[in-house]
């Protein structure tokens, strides 16, 4: 069963949302609050999977102390405020998953799935109205301290659409192993540890930044 808790000053979204995920087979919504500070001393963090949270219009200070006092769990980011600075700094800060409250809600209920049961932390899933956000211009993804090949660009725009190699390979036609070498060159160029490093240095963040966090991201698990 995968518990989540609802964070969310709106009431009636967290009520429209805790029905529609209590829909979804072995997903049980064992908490919604407006704030951290509706939350009790003695509630069962460890016992959570996944929280979902919406940063608008509540003190910043609200993910930190979310973060400690769930430790062990994982973090979507669910709301109407969509910026390239709101999305990036919340990927730094390791959350597995950013969506819009406009997104398709059969698409949050993939993610839920794949972020609890086998997600990869090295990547982060967005939603497609945060993609589109983020990636609408292709020469957005030129990163600015590097140059990438027209190939290169091809495969990081279908890995923000959360392609795997094998469904890229199919897309361009090209072998498994050459799209495997266009990602290892990307990471190397931009001088990251993750493909996620190489999207925050398309986005504007310099490598340094991108390392800090990592070391940050391994402190913190």
């Amino acid at each position: 069963m995968i518990r989540i808790v609802i964070v969310d000053f709106q009431k009636m979204f967290r009520v429209s949302l805790k029905s529609f995920l209590s829909t979804l087979p072995n997903c049980e919504v064992c908490l919604d609050v407006s704030s951290t500070k509706e939350i009790t001393k003695d509630f069962n963090f460890n016992a959570v999977h996944l929280v979902v949270f919406d940063p608008a219009d509540t003190d910043p200070a609200d993910f930190e102390k979310l973060q400690q006092n769930f430790e062990s769990s994982k973090f979507m980011i669910l709301t109407n405020y969509v910026t390239r600075d709101i999305v990036t700094n919340f990927m730094h800060q390791g959350v597995s998953g950013f969506f819009s409250k406009d997104d398709c809600p059969t698409q949050l209920e993939s993610a839920i799935y794949e972020i609890v049961d086998s997600y990869n932390l090295s990547e982060v899933v967005l939603g497609k109205f945060v993609r589109q956000v983020l990636f609408d211009n292709p020469k957005t993804i030129a990163a600015k301290n590097v140059k990438f090949t027209s190939r290169e660009i091809e495969v990081l725009n279908l890995v923000c659409l959360e392609k795997t190699n094998s469904e890229i390979s199919e897309i361009l036609g090209l072998s498994i192993r050459t799209i495997e070498t266009h990602r290892r060159r990307m990471i190397d160029k931009a001088d990251c540890r993750t493909i996620i490093g190489v999207i925050m240095n398309a986005l504007g963040f310099s490598p340094t930044e991108e390392k800090m966090q990592n070391k940050n991201a391994s402190r913190a698990s």
